[in-house]
């Protein structure tokens, strides 16, 4: 199954701070940067970043030809208009990310120390960088999984996440950064569901 991961996003809010109770959607323009350790150049590619309460996000690329969604931990990945799912312990891995991302959303940062597995460990290097691994590594499931870790950033100004970080094996990674965020634009469902197949 090819790359899935799912989300984030900083809010820029200007003359007034929304609450969490008042952030019912957000929209922002998201920066993918593709890193590959024996390629000299990044892949960039620039997309839409969609969240809508409770818990639907969404990141589409190429005139949304490419999709990862996050839906109820459910996640999946379209890529040319073909969808791959996440099963087993990555999709387990995914759902605890999903978690984290929902709780820096709205505001909650605090709340992200007590979300543990006995799958993955969250620590915090400062009170802006956060990293999520696997509890264990060099099994069997760890050695297929797709990413090593995640980390995320949030801005010290606004205490949003400013970016997402999936680090993978060999130095490679896939990092997404967010900026413009607009709060309570209306936004279809249809943008969350997968391609029809």
């Amino acid at each position: 199954m090819q790359k899935l991961i799912t989300l984030l996003f900083t809010l820029m809010l200007t003359s007034t701070f929304l609450t969490a109770q008042e952030i019912r959607t957000l929209t922002a323009t998201v920066t993918r940067t593709r890193h590959h350790a024996a390629v000299t150049e990044n892949q960039v590619a620039t997309g839409k970043f969609y969240y809508k309460q409770p818990g639907k996000m969404c990141m589409t690329f190429n005139n949304r030809k490419e999709k990862l969604l996050m839906d109820d931990n459910t996640f999946i990945m379209v890529n040319d208009e073909k969808n791959s799912v996440a099963k087993g312990k990555e999709a387990t891995h995914l759902a605890l990310l999903q978690q984290v991302l929902q709780n820096i959303l709205t505001g909650n940062t605090s709340n992200i120390d007590i979300i543990k597995t006995t799958d993955m460990e969250i620590t915090r290097q400062d009170e802006h960088t956060i990293h999520i691994t696997p509890a264990t590594t060099g099994t069997k499931a760890t050695r297929r999984m797709l990413f090593t870790s995640f980390t995320l950033t949030i801005n010290p100004n606004t205490t949003r996440l400013e970016s997402m970080r999936m680090n993978e094996k060999g130095g490679n990674y896939t990092q997404y950064d967010f900026s413009g965020y607009i709060p309570n634009e209306t936004i279809d469902d249809e943008t969350f569901k997968p391609s029809p197949q």
